[in-house]
């Protein structure tokens, strides 16, 4: 069991809000070393698993993304094909209307194209930018992660000050 155990990935949930760094009392004989060895192999151990959401967070983003962008280039395609023969019969038509000025039906038609268009495109970007692809669960984990280093850091730090200022008072 105990092998199993070590053989499986390290998620982001194992490291979350635990250490495996424990202050002892200020009596304790642990090591300076020992302390530092534990804080090393937590901060490895935080690294694999913040990796490993990073990756998880990014996979399920992109595929979210490239279903969103094969639909536009799809729809854009399908669009596309028909859009010219359909803008040639409104270009003749209203420049036939227009008493043969074909340049002002062109004109015209562009506008409206540009007017229908610019806003539909605008959106299928807005839908794409809209996608939660800023990491935040990893941000957050780190910034957890951080704070918790942190912690282990000072309480290393008063637990050094504390022995040293023993050490004076016996001199």
């Amino acid at each position: 069991m105990e092998e199993n155990d070590r053989l499986r990935k390290v998620t982001p949930e194992d490291n979350v809000g635990r250490s495996n760094f424990r202050m002892n009392s200020p009596g304790a004989e642990e090591s300076y070393g020992s302390i530092l060895k534990e804080l090393g192999e937590g901060a490895k151990d935080l690294i694999q698993s913040e990796i490993f959401l990073l990756t998880e967070e990014f996979k399920a983003t992109s595929q979210k993304v490239k279903k969103d962008l094969a639909e536009v280039v799809a729809f854009g395609t399908i669009m596309a094909l028909s859009v010219f023969p359909l803008l040639a019969f409104f270009v003749i038509g209203l420049g036939n209307i227009l008493d043969g000025r074909y340049w002002l039906s062109s004109l015209l038609v562009a506008v409206l194209c540009a007017g229908i268009g610019g806003p539909m495109a605008y959106r299928a970007l807005k839908k794409i930018k809209e996608q939660d692809i800023d990491f935040s669960r990893t941000r957050r984990s780190l910034d957890r992660s951080a704070q918790t280093i942190q912690r282990k850091f000072d309480e290393v730090k008063v637990h050094a000050k504390g022995e040293n200022h023993e050490a004076k008072h016996f001199h």
